[in-house]
């Protein structure tokens, strides 16, 4: 009997199922390479568009005109495919940096140079119902995000460009980052929802770098509106304090789905005496994430989220996420915490590093006036974390933000040995034997003082990704000069910068060298010549010989101060 063989037919990618043509097109999204796959087939091209064009980001320069014609900053054809848009707003009616709103000289510019707007607090970029109409035509669209990158002034989205987006049946997540939320109202308008959406998100940030304390009534009278209506829907909060209704989410009949609830600004006192926040959000049970990120005023002395004299249970037993800013060693929170907890946060807000340096860089800053960061030393952060050791051993990611004394080995040997499971580790470490201005410091020192600082960690053997502040010996100091404001001079010595991010690489290395097999990500901190600071974002290549650091890109300052 004779067997022939057949030779198996070619196939192409057009032959492969939906499942596995969305698998690639995610892949090749993932590493910003999908573009080649839309000209492909129509087959392939119909799997690719809705994950290319899933997510969108608009920035504004110009007013967005009136007419729908003209609102196609994207063909119309692909609205269809979008789930997530982002709107960064570069609007030309904000002052420049370094001027100040409420100066002379920004007063007198303003009354002439305002091309979009009638008032500099009102953004006039958005024209409400063109944004609407365009809006509506995006039947899977879910989230809209607004973000305004200036920290010049309080800059606010106008009620009636709120009002159409919290009206689109379809949407259920907002986010207002740095923008005043209906700061005023102009004339004939009021603050009415017809028709809002069902919100199961709804965030609104302000930077920790300007005033904040320019209250709106009409700002704090929309955000009680909206809240009021979404509190039985929403299951991811973020607000600012100051401008928090209070009243609403102390209203224990409310915020029974809440999951997820950040409060960041000025620490909150509720009642004469003030509550402690144990009480405070007690009612809000089903809490899985709870987010304490206040700035410590300077006429307040820090109090603890459990005082002493406090009986009570835990109140959140679900919990599995919990940042404190400014820690106490006798807050009684730390003898409570629940098994549930996978990630614990022990910092202030914003990280005192990253403060000194953007006030170092010439930054104006509203902060250094009225907050202050009363650093707990390494020989706290061990106390706190062995009053939590018994419940918690099961974290998976540890931030911790310390001035460094003679226990700091001690505390990352503990560290190491209570919480074997983790995953993620952030340290954001300040040095108390800082001299200004400083020496450059020999490559080969800084090695070995980040050796001896890494080898406590060694044995954490399931840990992923390290982001690292380390206030190293010699970091470049930036030089605030009349030349810098004009632009005419750089802040740092180039080569000194240069010499120091080269040391950065050689520490990424110790690193990857030192910290366990499944490392995947490493994160340095480093001096900007443009942002005050950025972080180095290294990836973990793996070959022959011992795992190397791999730069990958660079994140510059969030000046949220987040």
């Amino acid at each position: 009997m004779r067997i022939q063989f057949q030779a198996p037919q070619s196939r192409s990618m057009a032959d492969l199922d939906d499942d596995v043509l969305d698998l690639l097109a995610e892949a090749a999204h993932a590493a910003r390479s999908i573009v080649p796959l839309l000209g492909t087939c129509k087959r392939i091209r119909s799997r690719c568009l809705p994950i290319a064009f899933n997510e969108f980001t608009y920035k504004t320069f110009v007013r967005l005109r009136p007419t729908d014609a003209d609102f196609v900053w994207l063909p119309q054809t692909l609205w269809q495919y979008i789930r997530v848009l982002h709107f960064i707003d570069f609007c030309g009616d904000v002052p420049g940096r370094g001027m100040d709103e409420k100066s002379m000289e920004w007063q007198s510019i303003s009354r002439s140079y305002l091309r979009w707007t009638k008032d500099m607090h009102l953004c006039g970029v958005y024209v409400s119902q063109s944004l609407a109409s365009a809006l509506l035509q995006m039947p899977h669209l879910r989230k809209v995000t607004f973000r305004f990158p200036s920290l010049a002034f309080a800059h606010g989205l106008p009620w009636p460009v709120l009002k159409h987006i919290l009206s689109l049946p379809h949407l259920k997540e907002f986010s207002l980052d740095m923008y005043r939320f209906a700061p005023k109202l102009s004339t004939g308008e009021e603050l009415i929802l017809d028709s809002p959406t069902s919100l199961v998100s709804f965030s609104h940030k302000l930077s920790d770098y300007h005033e904040r304390s320019e209250i709106f009534p009409t700002e704090r009278r929309a955000l009680e509106l909206v809240l009021d209506i979404n509190s039985s829907t929403l299951q991811q909060l973020t607000l600012a304090m100051e401008l928090a209704p209070l009243n609403l989410l102390c209203d224990s009949s409310r915020w029974s789905n809440l999951r997820e609830l950040c409060l960041r600004g000025q620490y909150p006192t509720i009642d004469d005496p003030p509550l402690p926040l144990i009480v405070v959000f007690a009612h809000m049970t089903n809490l899985r994430v709870l987010e304490f990120k206040f700035m410590q005023p300077r006429n307040l002395d820090p109090q603890p989220i459990w005082p002493s004299g406090h009986a009570g249970v835990w109140p959140w037993p679900s919990l599995e996420e919990l940042t404190v800013s400014c820690p106490q060693v006798d807050d009684n929170i730390y003898d409570a915490l629940p098994n549930t907890l996978r990630s614990l946060s022990l910092r202030y807000t914003p990280h005192y590093l990253n403060h000194i340096w953007k006030k170092k860089f010439g930054l104006p800053l509203y902060a250094d006036c009225v907050w202050r960061w009363p650093l707990v030393s390494s020989t706290d952060v061990l106390h706190i974390l062995r009053r939590c050791e018994v419940t918690v051993y099961h974290l998976r990611h540890l931030e911790l933000e310390y001035t460094v004394d003679d226990s700091e080995a001690d505390l990352l040997r503990y560290v190491a040995m209570a919480f074997p499971d983790l995953r993620s580790l952030h340290l954001f470490r300040c040095r108390p034997d800082r001299v200004e201005p400083e020496e450059a410091i020999e490559l080969s020192n800084n090695l070995a003082y980040v050796e001896r600082l890494i080898e406590p960690l060694a044995s954490l053997q399931s840990l992923e990704r390290v982001k690292l502040s380390l206030d190293l010996p010699g970091t470049p100091q930036p030089r605030y000069t009349l030349a810098l404001k004009f632009g005419l001079d750089g802040p740092y010595n180039i080569e000194e910068l240069q010499s120091f991010i080269r040391g950065l690489h050689s520490i990424a290395d110790v690193v990857a060298r030192m910290l366990g097999p499944r490392m995947q990500e490493i994160r340095l901190w480093k001096p900007d010549l443009t942002a005050a600071f950025t972080w180095l974002v290294y990836g973990v290549a793996r070959g022959d010989g011992s795992p190397r650091a791999r730069l990958d890109r660079m994140l510059p300052a969030n000046y949220a101060g987040y």
